[in-house]
């Protein structure tokens, strides 16, 4: 996982690369922090961005904008709680305010902690080889007589059930709707 740090206040941002590298969740991740030259960034590649807003010669969501990649996960930072509304614009994951960092901070990993779950959640296509698909992944499953296809994008897969049987198991843990 690449997470980056952006924020003229360095040592404000040493303090949330610390606080990043104890979490659990962000185990075994790259962390990269900028404290000047934002304009140059390229900041396609993260998974994570921790974006201080209120920049001395540029604007955090500004930054954020200029982003090209949708799976990017913006984090604002400010003292300033009010511009948590100017961040709606954003694809916003989340926000943390400066002066309560430490709360936000663990609300934050709370919060990626269980999408992370989410987002390994199976499905067992295969008991007799033990193939799983991620949920995530099913873009849709079409039922012939006994058999139920599921199609991801790069993949099909067969598995010897019913529709209702296989539904029963999707609607369960994921947002599936059946079409008739």
């Amino acid at each position: 996982m690449k997470i980056g740090i952006i924020d003229d206040d360095t040592q404000f941002s040493q303090v949330i690369k610390h606080k990043i590298e104890e979490n659990t969740c962000f185990s075994k991740s790259s962390i990269d922090v900028f404290n000047n030259d934002f304009k140059s960034l390229q900041l396609k590649d993260y998974d994570y961005l921790f974006i201080d807003i209120l920049l001395m010669k540029d604007n955090g969501i500004t930054i954020a904008k200029s982003i090209d990649n949708k799976n990017t996960r913006i984090i604002f930072m400010s003292s300033n709680e009010t511009l948590v509304y100017d961040c709606f614009d954003i694809a916003l994951y989340f926000f943390i305010r400066k002066t309560s960092y430490e709360d936000d901070l663990e609300r934050l990993f709370i919060k990626i902690d269980k999408d992370q779950a989410e987002n390994h959640k199976q499905y067992l296509v295969d008991k007799k080889n033990n193939q799983y698909i991620n949920l995530k992944d099913i873009v849709y499953v079409q039922s012939h007589r006994n058999t139920c296809t599921f199609y991801t994008e790069d993949n099909e897969y067969v598995q010897y059930t019913t529709l209702k049987k296989c539904s029963e198991e999707l609607c369960s843990n994921v947002a599936f709707y059946k079409i008739n």
